[in-house]
């Protein structure tokens, strides 16, 4: 194998030229295109730490919102159940005094029919009364008229109610 001095100039040669080209050619191009690549990985991480400290704010302004309600609502439930308390005493109050009525107009009721009832057996009391002196005064009595009066007056009395 013969090794011709001159065809290895030549061939150093073409590799530098094209070294040469391919760097004019394609080296910027692919230099280009990496640094654009490498911009919008830069953009995208930007954008994403952005969108993460936004979603950030966000939890923390729903979360402050979310204790603000459950506060609110804590609220709300001691507002109705005192509101609760307040109406069923109310309407304790109001049974009680209804029932007081209920029980004076009874007591009243009761005392009046009391007073009729006694009226009624004053006035059959006397006229009882009046029926018995009546017959007496229709005759003397003697001992044994005396307990005929007595007997037919306790029938007449048991007649009558």
């Amino acid at each position: 194998m013969n090794i011709n001095p001159i065809e290895i100039v030549l061939a150093v040669v073409n590799f530098v030229i094209l070294l040469a080209v391919l760097y004019k050619f394609l080296y910027h191009p692919l230099m280009g295109a990496l640094e654009k690549r490498a911009d919008t990985v830069r953009n995208n991480i930007e954008t994403a730490e952005n969108v993460k400290a936004e979603a950030y704010r966000m939890k923390e302004e729903i979360s402050a919102e979310l204790a603000a309600s459950r506060q609110k609502a804590q609220e709300i439930i001691v507002q109705a159940t005192k509101a609760g308390d307040d109406t069923k005493a109310g309407i304790v109050e109001e049974a009680k005094a209804e029932a007081m009525k209920i029980i004076e107009k009874a007591q009243v009721e009761i005392s009046e029919e009391k007073e009729r009832a006694i009226a009624e057996i004053r006035d059959e009391a006397a006229s009882l009364a009046l029926m018995a002196a009546s017959k007496l005064i229709q005759r003397s009595l003697n001992e044994a008229d005396h307990k005929q009066l007595v007997d037919q007056y306790i029938q007449e009395a048991g007649e009558i109610q």
